[in-house]
C-alpha cells in the first residue's frame, strides 16, 4: 500500500499523518497485518507516523511526553 504524505503544509502535513494512522491502526487492529512503515528520504514521515499512531491509537506510556516517545522510536530503529 502507498500512502503518500505531503509536509509541504504544515496543517495538510498533519490531516495526512491523522488519515494515514487511522490506515495504519485499521490495517493492524481490524485486519490483523503486519506493517513497514518506509518513507522515501527515511528520516522524518516515517519516524512521525510512528509516533503519531503510537500516542494517538496505541497510547503507549509515554503518549503524553513527546520526547520520550521519541526516543522510544528512536530507539527501535537500528539504522
Amino acid at each position: 500500500m502507498h500512502e503518500p504524505i505531503s509536509d509541504d503544509y504544515e496543517a495538510q502535513y498533519c490531516n495526512e499523518l491523522f488519515r494515514v494512522a487511522m490506515t495504519l491502526n485499521d490495517m493492524v487492529n481490524n485486519q490483523g497485518l503486519r506493517v513497514f512503515i518506509n518513507c522515501t528520504a527515511g528520516v522524518s514521515r516515517g519516524p512521525t507516523l510512528l509516533v503519531v499512531y503510537l500516542a494517538l491509537f496505541i497510547k503507549h506510556k509515554n503518549w503524553k511526553d513527546i520526547d520520550a516517545i521519541y526516543q522510544f522510536v528512536e530507539d527501535q530503529y537500528r539504522w
